[in-house]
């Protein structure tokens, strides 16, 4: 290629535009009159200086290269640059594979881009070496430095637990593990062994975390996802993650869709369940259990609402005096909105908080103690052998205030959420009006005649 045909651009200098962004050239030569010169934008001049300094460092680190005599373009490669960088493949790898192109395009090899994809995932699949334990440790400790909510992780945790160890995985919480991040998967077996788990037989038994990376296939997806609807997009993003820092060749998700949630329902608890579980809560003198279980029946509060972690690692939690004139109120650095609410008590609920009052002494501080998440978790292997699914005390609360207001708005007030989250996913809807007045009847006098 001569140097008459050639000519170089001027490159990584930001130039201000007429609408006041800032335009960087990335340098691609110009061949035989056809240009070829990506460009990036910014809205500051800092932002485009940043960009210039990272990509001189870049290109010092694995070198340049121009389009061929052939008038190959360089655009082409260009969008695999970051998928590149990530798996620490250098240009020079790039100048060979479109040398490779032109020796082989008579052979019918395709475009330069499909060599230069399939090369690069080869050179990829030889660096995933890792396992899918490590790999999502690493994704773990990533996820922790990002602004995510409590929900989003622990989410992410249980359904990469219920990937990785199978359906009916346990997990036992961490001595340092923070209090909004209650781990949610659950033994969903019978713990008083009765039945012969039919269920557990026909369940996900688990990838394996001891498995590479790189075994994670589409087909394997395929298998998996309709079967966990909702688990589509944490899956998605850990392997999104994973693409960009060389763990896997590709993103096995990718073409494929998330599976509809199901809308029949969600799981809640009778009125003799609640009944049960109220009894053994005040016969045991766990006053912060009853509080816990109280409030969450009658007031609809979830459970990270009670205590959490805000900005600079700063727990904020609900409190008594958070309770007064019959109200509950739920600030915006609890509410899962960020939109603050007050709920109004119910009059089964008055008459708990005056019971519990009264066993306590006086009600100050907050309602839960701060190792509650272990204490909990032993008070219900303690007193509860049955399932126990996921948000089903505010599952409960919702459905049976929805039979007795027979409005999805009223009921959507109270509980933050909008009508339509209700109407296609949360409530039971089989909870009858009679079921609701006994509910809603289930004051300690009748909790605990003999």
């Amino acid at each position: 290629m001569s140097e008459e045909n050639t000519k170089k651009v001027a490159v990584l200098s930001p130039k201000k535009l007429p609408d006041g962004r800032w335009q960087v050239s990335l340098g691609i030569t110009v061949e035989n009159g056809r240009r070829t010169n990506p460009r990036r934008q910014f809205k500051t001049r800092a932002d485009a200086l940043e960009f210039c300094n990272t990509e001189k460092r870049r290109k010092k680190a694995h070198g340049e290269i121009t389009a061929n005599a052939d008038g190959v373009k360089v655009a082409q490669w260009m969008k695999l640059d970051a998928r590149m960088d990530a798996a620490g493949v250098r240009l020079s790898d790039v100048e060979r594979w479109i040398q490779l192109h032109a020796r082989l395009s008579d052979a019918g090899a395709g475009s330069l881009k499909d060599v230069c994809s399939r090369a690069l995932e080869d050179a990829l699949s030889v660096q995933c070496r890792g396992t899918v334990g490590q790999c999502y440790e690493a994704w773990a400790k990533w996820l922790k430095t990002q602004k995510r909510r409590g929900r989003y992780r622990s989410n992410a945790r249980n359904f990469c637990a219920n990937f990785i160890h199978g359906d009916f995985a346990y997990r036992p919480v961490e001595e340092d593990q923070e209090a909004d991040e209650e781990i949610q998967v659950e033994v969903r077996i019978n713990s008083d062994g009765e039945g012969d788990n039919e269920e557990e037989e026909k369940g996900w038994k688990g990838f394996g975390a001891d498995r590479q990376m790189i075994e994670i296939t589409p087909t394997a997806m395929k298998s998996y996802l309709p079967h966990h609807p909702g688990y589509f997009g944490v899956l998605s993003a850990w392997f999104g993650w994973s693409t960009k820092n060389g763990w896997l060749p590709r993103n096995p998700c990718i073409g494929l869709k998330p599976s509809a949630p199901e809308t029949t329902g969600v799981a809640t608890f009778t009125t003799k369940q609640v009944e049960t579980l109220l009894r053994k809560a005040a016969k045991s003198e766990d006053w912060a259990a009853l509080s816990y279980l109280a409030i969450s029946l009658f007031g609809g509060v979830r459970p990270e609402e009670f205590r959490k972690v805000a900005k600079g690692d700063q727990i904020v939690a609900l409190r008594w005096e958070d309770y007064a004139s019959g109200c509950i109120s739920i600030s915006p650095d609890l509410a899962k909105t960020r939109r603050g609410r007050i709920i109004e008590a119910e009059p089964v609920l008055v008459k708990w908080v005056n019971f519990i009052g009264k066993k306590m002494g006086s009600l100050s501080g907050a309602i839960l103690p701060a190792n509650w998440i272990k204490d909990w978790r032993a008070w219900r292997q303690k007193h509860w052998s049955g399932k126990w699914p996921q948000d089903v005390l505010r599952h409960t609360y919702g459905s049976h205030h929805l039979a007795r207001s027979q409005s999805l708005e009223i009921t959507s007030r109270v509980m933050g959420n909008s009508a339509a989250v209700l109407d296609r996913y949360y409530w039971n809807w089989q909870t009858r009006t009679k079921d609701a007045s006994a509910y809603w009847a289930l004051n300690p006098d009748k909790v605990l005649k003999d």
